[in-house]
């Protein structure tokens, strides 16, 4: 995407339902910048829940053989979608993040949300923070809250 946002043709084709969203423009959503982002939600509104959610899926296909991307700037935006699997998908998107910025909000997710992919998404993602609290690059309290929260989405089961 431009450095201005992103390029039009991808918002059009993200909003328009009368099409499949092209394959060759998903790489387009990598490592935007906060603007792009915003641009994204802008347009996100228009976008058919289906169409949310098979993008976040299709992201997710890409992301997994090619760690290279990085969709963690759009996946956090779309932490707070009204669409619980758009929720789950995107946490989805950040299983691989050790970004302490996102420590509270996954927290949250795990033990709050009303559904529970969310919760066992955002769970499975804590794990992260488990291991940086075993190298110490997390405070020991938010090392105990993340296993307390971890501790209590597997039904209480001790963590090994």
């Amino acid at each position: 995407m431009s450095e201005k946002g992103p390029c039009p043709s991808v918002l059009n084709a993200l909003a328009n339902p009368a099409a499949n969203f092209p394959a060759r423009l998903l790489p387009e959503f990598s490592d935007l910048p906060p603007a792009e982002v915003n641009s994204v939600l802008q347009t996100w509104p228009s976008v058919p829940v289906n169409r949310k959610r098979n993008l976040l899926r299709d992201l997710n296909e890409l992301y997994r053989p090619d760690t290279l991307y990085s969709f963690d700037e759009l996946a956090t935006a779309l932490l707070a979608d009204a669409d619980p699997l758009v929720r789950a998908q995107a946490i989805r998107l950040l299983e691989e993040t050790e970004d302490p910025r996102l420590l509270n909000q996954l927290l949250a997710l795990a033990e709050s949300d009303s559904d529970v992919g969310v919760r066992t998404a955002a769970a499975s993602v804590l794990g992260n923070f488990i291991r940086m609290g075993e190298l110490e690059y997390i405070l020991a309290e938010q090392k105990q809250r993340v296993e307390e929260v971890f501790r209590i989405a597997r039904g209480g089961q001790p963590l090994v």
